[in-house]
C-alpha cells in the first residue's frame, strides 16, 4: 500500500503492550487495528486512552472498547464514536449503533 504509514506492534504481556504503545507513538501510523486478544482484553481501556491522547484512529475487533470511548469496532456489533473526527454519513447510515 502507498501513502500509509505502517506499524507492526505486538503484545504478548503487559510489558510488551508498553513497547509496542512506544512504537506505534515513535512510528506514529495513520491508525490502529487492535485484535482483541490476551493481554490487549485485560488492558483495552488503556489502549483506548492511548488512541484518544495521540488522537489516532483505531478499529476493535469487539464491541466493548466503544463503551470506554473507542473509536469503532468491526464485528458482528459495529459501532462508531466521533472523538474529534468526522465520521462520513455514508458509514453512519451503515453503523447498526452509534454512541454520542
Amino acid at each position: 500500500m502507498t501513502g500509509v504509514r505502517r506499524c507492526a506492534a505486538v503484545s504478548a504481556c503487559a510489558a510488551a503492550l508498553l513497547l509496542a504503545l512506544e512504537s506505534v507513538e515513535r512510528n506514529r501510523p495513520d491508525a490502529m487495528v487492535v485484535p482483541m486478544t490476551g493481554v490487549l482484553l485485560e488492558r483495552i481501556v488503556k489502549v483506548v486512552e492511548f488512541a484518544a491522547r495521540h488522537r489516532m484512529p483505531a478499529l476493535y475487533t469487539l464491541r466493548h472498547p466503544m463503551l470506554s470511548g473507542g473509536l469503532m469496532s468491526c464485528s458482528a456489533d459495529f459501532g462508531a464514536m466521533a472523538s474529534g473526527l468526522v465520521i462520513p454519513q455514508s458509514v453512519l447510515l451503515r453503523a447498526e449503533e452509534v454512541f454520542e
